[in-house]
């Protein structure tokens, strides 16, 4: 890491580019250190690659047990750009950090859609779940739909249940994205049976709808 680190001061962008992958694939806290050291140089060129290689280094000690380092790491990129935000939250999330879950909170209020992607497909868990669900209410129609679509996604049991609250009342969009989050689940069909009767006919024909793309017997 030593002799490697010396070539973080290069001036060519290949050498610099190379150091910068090794450094990540390396992994260790020395790793993690010397990258964190290069960012005085102020290239701000080089940032995305040193931030991506600061991930990877929490990734590797995160994975390897050592979850001290690995908090360090996640919080220091998290504070700095958001680019990297939504991996450091991740990160955070499933390495049990305290206040990970506010973080999650926080960045479901900026205007980025990386962190929508994340909550569907990286964390599970029916602790992140409670938080989208807490946060519905307080966002933008825009964003609660957004949301509500990755609940539907999710399909835990508190998903479920947030799901349902989006669809039984609210802005009219929103119950409407709630209710097409619905489709083929039959875990829904109570609630589905009770909206396909909804005075307002658009959120009615929906339930109707999701009702119909049931499997039958």
């Amino acid at each position: 890491v030593e002799s490697l680190s010396k070539c973080l001061s290069s001036n060519n962008p290949a050498i610099l580019s190379a150091t910068v992958a090794a450094l990540g694939n390396i992994g260790t806290v020395t790793a993690a250190k010397a990258l964190e050291g290069a960012f005085a140089a102020g290239r701000e060129s080089s940032f995305p690659a040193l931030y991506s290689a600061l991930i990877q280094c929490a990734e590797t000690l995160r994975e390897g047990g050592n979850c001290a380092a690995a908090i360090e790491i996640y919080k220091w990129p998290a504070h700095l750009t958001p680019q990297f935000q939504e991996a450091a939250t991740r990160g955070l999330i499933l390495v049990g950090a305290t206040n990970a879950l506010q973080l999650l909170a926080e960045a479901l209020h900026t205007e980025g859609n990386a962190v929508l992607g994340l909550v569907q497909r990286d964390l599970p868990g029916i602790e992140v779940s409670g938080v989208l669900c807490d946060e519905v209410p307080k966002l933008s129609v825009e964003r609660r739909v957004r949301v509500v679509q990755a609940l539907g996604v999710r399909g835990d049991a508190r998903a479920i249940r947030g799901l349902i609250d989006a669809a039984r009342a609210g802005d009219k969009r929103v119950r409407l994205a709630a209710i097409r989050q619905m489709a083929a689940t039959a875990v829904f069909v109570p609630v589905l049976s009770e909206l396909a009767g909804d005075p307002a006919e658009a959120l009615a024909k929906a339930a109707q709808q999701s009702l119909a793309s049931l499997p039958g017997p």
